[in-house]
């Protein structure tokens, strides 16, 4: 059993680091792409 208990934390570590990598990504994202790429509207034609 101390085998499967190091196997779940370890997937839990693991499952952690992904999702605190994939929120970094997307503030970075976020804040690096604010300003930019936004879709112009030109409903004076």
């Amino acid at each position: 059993m101390e085998i499967w208990n190091n196997v779940l934390a370890l997937l839990t570590l693991l499952v952690t680091v992904i999702i605190g990598t994939a929120k970094i990504t997307w503030t970075l994202a976020q804040a690096i792409f604010r300003d930019s790429h936004r879709a112009k509207h030109d409903s004076k034609k």
